[in-house]
């Protein structure tokens, strides 16, 4: 989901499909829809909500990487497996 809500924070675009998000997105295959998924239902200026993901990303990057090599270090299981 983090690489996801990346290319879409970058602006990265399917050239042969403008508007489809790439990755496997099932329940949500446009971008649009997307967005306003993300705004709770809301119409809301797509660069405001790509705003919003940059600003997220910022935060949460930092924090997951910290676990990341927080497991690393410990040796401990990456995968989460239900």
């Amino acid at each position: 989901m983090l690489v996801l809500l990346q290319s879409i924070s970058d602006g990265e675009r399917d050239e042969e499909h403008p508007n489809l998000i790439r990755g496997s997105v099932y329940a949500l295959p446009y971008k649009s829809d997307l967005l306003k998924a993300l705004e709770k239902g809301r119409e809301v200026k797509e660069e405001e909500s790509i705003e919003k993901i940059h600003q997220f990303l910022a935060r949460v990057t930092p924090i997951l990487d910290a676990i990341y090599e927080m497991y690393t270090r410990m040796n401990a299981e990456l995968s989460y497996k239900a």
